[in-house]
């Protein structure tokens, strides 16, 4: 797993996600790899899969605020007609996660 929040931390989000389903085969109900696989997702613009995603984690992990967040933003994102708005990895880190 740090391979993936090192891949995350400098903003390496296609490795990210790739790493991601690497470990993920071996620890598929790993919550914190199901989150930073929909942070990825988020970050590589891929919102339609990035809310798909999370989807499919919510139905094991209901509560999940991480996860929930990370929806609500790709939903948005999908919804807009213009210029996605910008955030970077710290506001996202700490929108998503908070101070884990």
């Amino acid at each position: 797993m740090f391979r993936v929040e090192s891949a995350y931390r400098t903003k390496s989000f296609n490795d990210c996600l790739k790493c991601c389903d690497e470990s993920l085969e071996k620890y598929p109900d790993n919550l914190k790899l199901l989150q930073w696989k929909a942070a990825a997702l988020w970050f590589l613009k891929e919102w339609k899969d990035c809310s798909e995603w999370c989807s499919e984690c919510l139905e094991k992990h209901p509560e999940d605020l991480p996860l929930i967040k990370i929806q609500e933003d790709a939903d948005h994102e999908l919804d807009r007609s213009i210029h996605p708005r910008v955030m970077n990895v710290d506001e996202a880190f700490e929108r998503w996660f908070g101070n884990s």
